[in-house]
């Protein structure tokens, strides 16, 4: 990589800047985020190719210009953030900045920003070094997985279908949405557990809930099981689930995932039939 263009800061402005460049010379030349070192006036003082990347300019087109030269199109969002800085001392971290580069204008970016303050031997905040890490990729899949998750649920709402996952070795259990719904439990009051499920479980099917969970942790055959289950006021449903089981590198039991469905209607028809 390149080395960074230099800037020689005025005798009028900060030369304590100038030490901090070979400070952070490394960390600029190898970083894979973008990093920069702005002045109190808010020019560029030093900065890595990938920070004049994200910026869609070169390093020597930043050196000396001011922010909102470089980047006009999200000066707005960064330069209050940088007097904030200037004026507290304080850094701001993990700020999302919004925008497109003048390399790509039809697609918009999402840069994680993190402004902290530099000090001169006074004490006297001199500059700021900022930190960039563009997240636009993250945020996509993020919005794709959401997105997914929005018709999973609508598709077992649909469907009265509940997903559910135990983590048998941290022995902790997850139940999506709609089974919650189906239990008729709400979600803000009420922690999934085995021992809880179990104890849900109508007397009479607890064998038989037992000893098919057993076969399936130790002989791997399918958990496949329709049991009753006593709700808390009383209601007694029917319920069938099936699941797969995935064993750890050391194949031991780790997870068991599984749907439910109530089929208490079903078999109330069957039985009139």
């Amino acid at each position: 990589m390149a080395r960074a263009a230099k800037y020689r800061v005025p005798e009028a402005g900060l030369p304590e800047l100038e030490a901090k460049l070979q400070q952070f010379e490394a960390m600029y030349r190898f970083a894979p985020v973008g990093l920069c070192l702005i002045d109190a006036e808010l020019r560029f003082v030093h900065l890595n190719e990938r920070m004049a990347a994200i910026n869609g300019s070169t390093v020597a087109k930043h050196i000396g210009r001011r922010v909102e030269q470089v980047i006009p199109a999200i000066a707005d969002q960064v330069l209050p953030v940088y007097r904030r800085v200037l004026e507290t001392g304080e850094p701001v971290c993990d700020l999302e900045v919004h925008g497109t580069l003048p390399s790509d204008p039809r697609r918009a970016h999402v840069w994680l920003v993190n402004s902290h303050p530099v000090r001169a031997d006074d004490g006297q905040v001199s500059g700021i070094v900022t930190v960039v890490l563009d997240i636009t990729e993250r945020r996509r899949a993020e919005e794709e997985l959401a997105a997914v998750k929005e018709r999973l649920a609508e598709a077992q709402r649909v469907a009265g279908i509940g997903s559910w996952e135990w983590d048998i070795l941290e022995d902790q259990v997850w139940w999506s949405d709609e089974l919650y719904k189906l239990m008729r439990k709400e979600k803000s009051r009420f922690v999934p557990s085995f021992d809880a499920v179990f104890e849900a479980v109508h007397p009479d099917d607890r064998p038989d809930f037992r000893r098919q969970l057993d076969a399936t942790l130790q002989q791997d055959l399918p958990y496949v099981l329709e049991f009753r289950v006593v709700l808390d006021d009383g209601d007694v449903r029917t319920f069938h689930t099936s699941a797969a089981l995935v064993r750890n590198a050391d194949g031991l039991p780790a997870r068991l995932i599984g749907t439910a469905r109530d089929i208490t209607e079903e078999r109330r028809l069957e039985a009139q039939r």
